[in-house]
């Protein structure tokens, strides 16, 4: 995204009234712990590194929908 990075973008939705509960997913390059900890700082709730499987985004869907029922 050129004007705007995911972190940055995690941190607008968080702040957006009717946006704020929606379940973030991060799908990035650069999965060492200093992003993951910015990521998880700007409110995503899942970060899978590049390149993300489909078995992995289906477990991390399926993880937050868990989680999210409790």
């Amino acid at each position: 995204m050129p004007e705007l990075d995911g972190v940055h973008l995690a941190r607008f939705i968080r702040e957006d009234e009717h946006l704020k509960d929606k379940v973030l997913i991060a799908i990035t390059g650069y999965a060492d712990e200093t992003h993951r900890a910015q990521c998880e700082a700007a409110g995503v709730d899942h970060v899978l590194p590049k390149p993300a499987t489909w078995e992995s985004l289906q477990s991390a869907i399926g993880s937050l929908l868990t989680k999210r029922r409790r």
